[in-house]
């Protein structure tokens, strides 16, 4: 297992139909310090002109069919591709916060204990409230090394060694959370993952009402099929979503962008409760 690190770095991003995102993400990797960069495109047949405009840019373009994809496969099918050991994977719609980016993400993989960073992540002001205080609570200002049972990592703005996925791949068979049990397989052989806030990136997340559900859905399902979560947990998501839509309330008007969103604060409450509820008791 390699456990070197070099300046040298690829990127997955998996995409479909980001036209409107991906090409100012693509122009704020190129402003980075470290140009050395190896950009793959894992596309779902985009039916925008994602693909167009991301041939400006990428290095590699992998297709994948739309029927095919889980987060775990299209990750893969990436990697698979890479030509560095320090693999970045960052979510089409997001934008990195400062040129440094790539550099902060990287450097603590110098650690040959660290298996994976992960960076800060900002809701942006048209996001809903109680997902931007979400991201905030998740993402906080500080450092943290995780370690066993602590098992954590996300795959929006992450970072990896490619000589660790050689030897465990992604699980492609999960509705999300691969980010997760990723980590986990590397945490209980003695890893840690380590969170860098100062890799900080935008992310940009319009969703309807239903797409929020089916997200916390599909994620508690994995969380459920990984052990990590079960039906004892419901009544802790009740409890722990209405005090953090309760304190939303209070902290709403420190956030000028935000003001006019309170019915967002239950809205988002509600899917986020009967989305993960229902992935718990879902077959």
């Amino acid at each position: 297992m390699n456990n070197s690190t070099d300046k040298k770095v690829s990127i997955i991003i998996r995409t479909f139909n980001e036209s409107q995102y991906i090409e100012e993400l693509l122009m704020s990797i190129r402003s980075q310090t470290i140009s050395d960069t190896e950009i793959i495109i894992v596309d779902s047949e985009s039916t925008d002109n994602t693909v167009q405009i991301a041939s400006k840019y990428l290095n590699k373009l992998v297709q994948i069919k739309k029927a095919e994809f889980t987060f775990g496969y299209s990750l893969n099918k990436g990697i698979e591709v890479a030509s560095s050991n320090n693999v970045i994977l960052i979510s089409a719609h997001t934008k990195p916060l400062h040129s440094k980016w790539i550099e902060n993400l990287i450097t603590p993989l110098s650690n040959p204990e660290v298996a994976m960073t992960y960076g800060k992540q900002i809701g942006d002001s048209k996001s809903r409230y109680s997902e931007f205080r979400d991201l905030l609570r998740t993402f906080p200002s500080h450092p943290k090394v995780h370690t066993a049972p602590d098992f954590f990592s996300h795959n929006a703005n992450s970072c990896l060694r490619k000589s660790f996925w050689d030897i465990h791949k992604f699980d492609e068979t999960l509705t999300g959370q691969e980010d997760i049990e990723w980590a986990r397989h590397w945490m209980l052989t003695g890893y840690t993952i380590f969170y860098e806030p100062n890799a900080p990136i935008l992310h940009s997340h319009y969703e309807t009402n239903k797409q929020i559900k089916h997200r916390f859905k599909r994620e508690s399902y994995a969380m459920k099929k990984l052990g990590l979560l079960n039906i004892s947990f419901i009544p802790v998501c009740l409890i722990r979503e209405i005090l953090r839509g309760i304190i939303d309330l209070f902290q709403i008007g420190k956030h000028k962008n935000h003001k006019n969103k309170i019915t967002d604060i239950f809205v988002y409450r509600y899917c986020k409760i009967t989305g993960t509820i229902s992935g718990i008791i879902s077959k």
